[in-house]
């Protein structure tokens, strides 16, 4: 099973409660481990109340900023073909805000599945260190950094990386 971001917090969750996973990878883990500050709080419920406003591209907007994408990305995001369809699944983001603080910390360690934790070269200090820590929390889990952009790994990267951990190659 693989897992990015929050879908990784939803692999982790799925493996805690004994779902058959004989390997799992995660990609950038949104879990405060160490002493990493966590996200804004209430950014779930800022993002709810501009979604209710109908202002769905500033929640969209708000959501990246709150989880530290850089400004330069974000700009390029809303002149891109593909914000519409940004706009569109901006109600799911309060979603995301709660599946990532739903993971505590403390229960990594009952996760005995086989875990490949990979983190982009691009990425920030916290989201590089977040997923080192949910590496060395997890009983049998190594790390891997990859090149990339912020928060994303190439599929050229990251397939052989996966291939090689899901066949054991």
């Amino acid at each position: 099973m693989h897992g990015f971001s929050s879908g990784a917090t939803l692999a982790l969750l799925a493996a805690e409660r004994g779902a058959a996973i004989a390997k799992l990878s995660l990609l950038e883990p949104p879990l405060q481990v160490e002493a990493t500050p966590p996200p804004p709080s209430s950014l779930g419920g800022e993002i709810a109340k501009l979604i209710i406003t109908g202002r769905r591209g500033d929640a969209y907007e708000r959501w990246l900023r709150g989880i530290g994408v850089p400004a330069d990305m974000i700009a390029g995001m809303r002149n891109s073909p593909l914000w519409p369809a940004l706009e569109a699944t901006a109600h799911t983001l309060v979603y995301d805000s709660l599946i990532t603080g739903s993971m505590p910390p403390g229960r990594l360690a009952a996760i005995a599945t086989s875990t490949l934790v990979v983190a982009s070269e691009g990425s920030n200090e916290q989201l590089r260190n977040w997923a080192q820590e949910a590496a060395q929390a997890l009983p049998n889990a190594s790390v891997r950094f990859l090149p990339g952009t912020w928060h994303g790994v190439s599929a050229d990267q990251l397939a052989p990386a996966l291939t090689g951990f899901f066949t054991g190659g």
